[in-house]
């Protein structure tokens, strides 16, 4: 008996040794790390204790009445278009780490130094670029569908419409840029990318996308396909060099980028033949649902007035992108168009239509 009872005896103390140390690695098993054998040990364990949850077998009143409850509200995922006019801003600016002192010319020469932007207005003198080498813009192909004499076009393309932008660049907007293109060959292929990015524009030709500084374009004819290119390349560059931009200035570049000073060559001088401009003030004021219900008027007029600044308005054109340079992710407004004009709104509205009956009609 004596030896039978202290086997028994050791038996119980060595279940009472292994339940303890099942409890202790249960409720301490996050906080440090344990042996394999004992780590195995409490992973059997809870396999064997796991709670299983109650069954409709018994009938259970809670668990019924549990499923009757409706479910918790999961937050919507608000999803931003990566190329809208009409979601928040990441500016091409980063807020300085030091204090910045502003420096500029005034019309009689003198320089300027302040630790506060300076006021724009109708006799605001910009010192513009003059020349942009062509190796300021880079042109990176995602994809290797498109034969190098395209490839060489396209870069002859955009080095004439930069050549015709320096004239009215501000000098301190120009940074280097990489324009990333990534173009597809089937339709179905393009659509189906695109509307991952804007829903809205899936059934476009070209996308400029901000968040991951791409242009998406659909290869149709090589004419197409260049001007498509060159009018997304534009959108890149606008958005490095002046950030948020006001949709009418933007689109209006990029259009007057596919065939620069030559209202000739402009599929929209024949728009014109048989349209009107809509009124500078409407264009202005333009939402993103004007856009969407009238998108070729205002495309037109955007072409348009931008085509009549570049050749009749230099100075204010570059006033124009000055201010965008320097407002962040504020757009021009149409009081900021009429300040840096130096007339009114009336006389700018007589001063283009008179240039239009001049050079469309």
């Amino acid at each position: 008996m004596g030896t039978k009872g202290l086997a028994l005896k050791v038996a119980i103390i060595a279940v009472a040794i292994i339940v303890n140390s099942a409890v202790v690695v249960y409720f301490a098993r996050d906080s440090f790390d344990l042996p394999n054998w004992l780590n195995q040990l409490s992973l059997t364990l809870n396999d064997d204790i796991a709670i299983k949850p109650p069954t409709n077998e018994v009938g259970n009143e809670f668990d019924q009445a549990s499923q009757t409850m409706p479910p918790p509200e999961v937050p919507k995922r608000v999803f931003e278009h990566a190329h809208s006019y009409a979601t928040r801003c990441i500016d091409k600016k980063k807020p300085p780490d030091t204090k910045r002192l502003y420096t500029w010319l005034d019309k009689n020469g003198i320089r300027h130094i302040s630790d506060k932007p300076r006021v724009l207005d109708g006799s605001t003198v910009v010192e513009i670029a003059g020349t942009i080498e062509p190796e300021t813009i880079s042109l990176n192909f995602l994809t290797h569908n498109l034969s190098y004499d395209v490839q060489s076009a396209l870069q002859n393309r955009v080095t004439h419409a930069m050549r015709a932008f320096a004239s009215i660049t501000p000098k301190e907007s120009i940074v280097p840029v990489v324009a990333n293109i990534r173009s597809f060959e089937d339709k179905a292929a393009y659509q189906k990318h695109v509307s991952k990015l804007d829903e809205a524009h899936a059934t476009s030709a070209g996308l400029y996308t901000a968040n991951n500084n791409e242009s998406a374009v659909l290869i149709r004819g090589t004419a197409e396909t260049i001007n498509t290119v060159v009018h997304e390349v534009m959108h890149t560059i606008n958005r490095h060099w002046y950030g948020q931009m006001t949709r009418w200035m933007n689109e209006g570049m990029a259009e007057f980028a596919e065939a620069p000073n030559s209202t000739n060559k402009s599929s929209w001088k024949r728009y014109f033949a048989t349209n009107s401009p809509v009124p500078l003030t409407t264009l202005f004021n333009g939402t993103e649902l004007n856009w969407q219900n009238e998108k070729q008027k205002y495309y037109a007029t955007s072409w348009a007035f931008v085509t009549f600044l570049m050749t009749e308005h230099r100075e204010f054109m570059s006033r124009l992108l000055l201010k965008e340079t320097e407002n962040g992710c504020q757009m021009l407004t149409i009081e900021d168009v009429v300040h840096l004009y130096g007339g009114s709104i009336a006389q700018l509205q007589n001063d283009f239509n008179r240039w239009v009956r001049k050079a469309l009609v």
